[in-house]
């Protein structure tokens, strides 16, 4: 309940916002997730970014989305993505997530749509971590492996804790033998 006092707020200042050029480092992280499944239009929404004040910004890098035929990438989404980040003095946080169904075993390109797991699926999945690896290195060392592994999908791969402890250790190894300095989360 507000009474008629409360409702009657008066303007004491406002709060001055920096633009992310301007700051040196903080730990704001802003979430530009989704754009890997164009649940999200990034550039309906990136004028805002620079005044948030956050310095980095975590995306989903949509192995389907940048391999819609098999050993041909097209990351033209990213770049154009990526360089709008740079150009405003954000760092990106990106992230290795979601399957493939172009390969068999490769699991889906969504929420709990599963982990790649036959030796087919594995192998593209360890090129296209390295294609991303050798495109992108310069703009970030900040890195994570797969979002959300405990979500239950058909296969039962990202349930089960060695599994996906696995799946990461040879992601992480793939990142770090292209990028010594790499940060790898899970």
């Amino acid at each position: 309940h507000v009474s008629k006092e409360d409702s009657e707020l008066k303007l004491i200042g406002y709060i001055g916002t920096s633009n992310t050029n301007l700051i040196k480092n903080n730990s704001w992280t802003i979430g530009c997730e989704v754009l890997d499944r164009d649940y999200a239009d990034y550039f309906s929404y990136n004028a805002y970014l620079s005044l948030l004040g956050a310095k980095t910004a975590r995306l989903q890098l949509g192995w389907a989305k940048c391999e819609k035929q098999k050993g041909i990438y097209d990351f033209k989404w990213l770049d154009a993505i990526l360089a709008d980040l740079k150009d405003k003095g954000i760092r990106p946080w990106l992230q290795f997530s979601y399957g493939n169904p172009i390969y068999e075993g490769g699991g889906e390109p969504n929420l709990a749509g599963g982990m790649p797991y036959s030796e087919e699926a594995l192998n593209a999945w360890d090129n296209w971590v390295s294609a991303i690896m050798l495109r992108f290195c310069d703009y970030t060392n900040y890195w994570e492996v797969w979002n959300e592994p405990n979500l239950p999908n058909k296969n039962d791969s990202v349930q089960n804790p060695e599994t996906y402890g696995r799946f990461f250790i040879r992601t992480a190894e793939n990142i770090k033998r292209l990028q010594s300095s790499a940060f790898v989360s899970g």
